[in-house]
């Protein structure tokens, strides 16, 4: 039966993955992560209620694009291509569809990325922003990763009810569950407070995914040579450059105020020491006021394995 041409036939994405897991997929293992993947691309947008006739290579590079933008390696990305090919691949031999979305894989190089922004691109960058007409609150989201290193799927999820005053007298974000699967509570700032007001609270139901990677791409297009690796992650690995060029904090500290899985003693220093986490925060923010002219210097060795 030819379901690609019935017009009262609809399958989203997602409905023919756990539909037909077991056909696309033969080894369990590789599977469960494909079907990870298939429930990541699927809850992208509004992925998880198109139908899966529906879908054209914009939207994968889009997914694409926010994959890079939470801090994903080419190589990886190309992991969740080859994921959906598999599937696309499948909907054209049941006939739901009649052709598979092409889309250019992701190119893999070493050492993909710069480590941070420095002071004077990020005065920039936010220059840019503060400017243009349609991107003015790409600034306030700039504010926010490089003062508080979360994450750009992090931060999209910040509401009223995720903003909490903590026992330092000053306000976080509190995140139920974020890329390790773990919760936790990053300090914020006045600045990042206010960046967070800007943008209305509720972030999770302003945010513009469309709109916000074109900002970033024609602001690195004008400020940043048009050199890809300048990702938002970016500024999380600022973050932690700045704080390690303090020389006020280990490797553990920092791994804890990013919200890294490390050791034990780093989830104590999170349940114990609370206004240490405050002042981190607080350096952040100072940091963003000192002298133009003053370049961080990235510190391998407390950096090394900070990941994403």
């Amino acid at each position: 039966m030819h379901r690609h041409n019935e017009r009262d036939f609809t399958m989203t994405f997602l409905e023919l993955v756990h539909m037909d897991a077991k056909l696309i997929w033969d080894s369990e293992a590789h599977r469960n992560r494909s079907v990870t993947k298939a429930e990541r691309f699927a809850s992208f947008s509004d992925y998880d209620t198109r139908d899966i006739g529906d879908f054209k290579p914009s939207h994968i590079h889009r997914f694409f694009d926010d994959l890079e933008e939470a801090g994903l390696s080419n190589n990886t990305i190309n992991h969740y291509g080859a994921c959906l090919i598999k599937v696309f691949s499948h909907a054209v031999s049941e006939e739901h569809i009649g052709h598979v979305p092409k889309f250019k894989y992701r190119k893999v190089k070493g050492n993909q990325r710069p480590l941070y922004f420095t002071t004077s691109q990020i005065e920039l960058m936010s220059s840019y922003f503060r400017n243009s007409a349609d991107f003015k609150d790409l600034e306030f989201y700039l504010i926010i990763g490089i003062q508080t290193g979360m994450r750009i799927g992090e931060i999209r999820k910040i509401n009223e009810c995720t903003l909490i005053k903590d026992e330092t007298g000053g306000y976080s974000v509190f995140l139920a569950e974020t890329k390790n699967g773990d919760c936790r509570t990053v300090p914020i700032t006045s600045e990042a407070l206010s960046a967070i007001r800007r943008l209305g609270t509720d972030v999770s139901n302003n945010w513009n995914s469309k709109l916000f990677y074109r900002g970033w791409k024609q602001m690195r297009r004008a400020i940043l040579g048009n050199d890809e690796r300048y990702v938002f992650h970016t500024t999380r690995h600022t973050c932690a450059t700045t704080l390690a060029n303090s020389g006020a904090y280990n490797s553990e500290l920092i791994g804890a105020y990013l919200g890294h899985r490390c050791l034990n003693t780093v989830r104590k220093y999170i349940k114990t020491e609370p206004q240490t986490m405050r002042s981190m925060a607080e350096l952040m923010r100072e940091a963003q006021h000192k002298s133009k002219t003053t370049e961080p210097q990235a510190k391998q060795g407390d950096l090394f394995g900070m990941g994403t």
